[in-house]
């Protein structure tokens, strides 16, 4: 039905001219045995997604309805019928992430704000070249990126990074202090260097033309 792609749903990719491998990078962040995967792969952008649970199913990455997009989604939509109407969207599946997909490229943040539900994402535009990663308003799922060189990386967990090129992979010493000196951490930072969490209700865009 309608919506089951939700909760046990993995995924990473990048953006980068250097490379990895983001099957080995899905493996890393995926807590559990992965039943299916699915990837895309177009010039210099790799996305893979995991089905974690036989009870949820994994949505589709690329859409008839959204030619040049690809997503990767994780979470699930409770407004569907509200959203399809209110942003006159024609979606050909019934899935959370084909509506979501139209949606974001038609409308953007207006349309991620009127979301009711929890979810991360990953879109892919082929035209620009850009990949955007979007996360909830109460960060109900998470997303986390790395910026290293002129690449970019994103996965729904903090491991995986390794397996790209040009990666390396280092403890966060600055998080280790601010534990230490105020029993706290900043919401954006992870135990490994370079990669950081993208907080809640918001969304970011890379972009370098390859």
């Amino acid at each position: 039905s309608r919506g089951e792609a939700e909760f046990m749903t993995g995924f990473a990719g990048y953006l980068s001219k250097d490379g990895g491998s983001v099957g080995k990078m899905l493996e890393a962040v995926c807590p559990t045995d992965v039943i299916s995967t699915k990837e895309y792969i177009n010039q210099n952008c790799a996305i893979a997604t995991a089905q974690l649970s036989k009870h949820f199913a994994l949505s589709e990455m690329v859409y008839e309805s959204a030619k040049g997009f690809a997503i990767a989604f994780n979470g699930r939509v409770y407004n569907y019928d509200a959203l399809k109407s209110e942003f006159s969207l024609s979606p050909i599946s019934s899935d959370d992430a084909e509506l979501v997909l139209l949606g974001f490229i038609s409308n953007g943040a207006d349309f991620v704000k009127k979301i009711k539900g929890m979810f991360a994402f990953a879109v892919y535009n082929e035209e620009k070249g850009s990949v955007s990663i979007v996360r909830d308003g109460c960060g109900m799922r998470s997303v986390y990126y790395a910026v290293y060189g002129e690449n970019f990386a994103f996965a729904s967990g903090t491991r995986g990074f390794e397996h790209l090129v040009g990666f390396k992979k280092e403890f966060n010493q600055k998080l280790l202090s601010a534990f230490l000196c105020y029993g706290s951490v900043p919401s954006k930072e992870t135990f490994f260097k370079d990669v950081y969490r993208l907080e809640p209700g918001h969304i970011l865009t890379f972009e370098h033309g390859i």
